[in-house]
């Protein structure tokens, strides 16, 4: 991906020879391999037929408050799922002291890995996802996903 050894530079010591794998090697921990696993391919939920981030159906009255919403607004169904189909990057972690280019790095991987997610667990739609500018979500870098039109 373009621009990902230059923000490895920019956070770890390189002798000048390191490609990405060397990056990975000499400064990677499998354990946050593990960890970052979800981030990158997360648990997606069909709720009435419409496809949403499992991670905010996380309280046991979400679903059903998701298809009463979609029901009684059904000329707004874009606008109620726009909702649960997107996250603000850089609030991930609790360490975010990323540059927002570096925020747009990590979210253009984020939506590349995502939209891979997508289509194998719901191959019959298209999808699309996109990095969400900072003037967009109101305050920093996101990834959204919806079908493709």
């Amino acid at each position: 991906m373009d621009g990902l050894k230059e923000a490895l530079v920019r956070y770890f010591i390189d002798d000048g020879r390191y490609d990405v794998e060397d990056f990975i090697h000499a400064y990677g921990d499998p354990r946050q391999a593990l960890l970052m696993f979800r981030a990158f391919f997360p648990e997606f939920s069909e709720v009435d037929g419409h496809v949403v981030l499992s991670t905010f159906l996380n309280r046991a009255d979400e679903p059903q408050s998701l298809i009463a919403r979609l029901r009684t607004s059904p000329s707004d169904v874009y606008s109620v799922l726009k909702g649960y189909r997107w996250i603000e990057v850089p609030y991930l972690f609790a360490n975010t002291s990323l540059s927002e280019s570096d925020d747009h790095l990590l979210a253009r991987m984020l939506a590349h890995s995502w939209l891979a997610a997508l289509s194998l667990s719901f191959p019959a739609t298209r999808w699309v996802t996109r990095v969400l500018t900072p003037e967009e979500t109101g305050s920093v870098v996101g990834v959204c996903f919806e079908e493709a039109v």
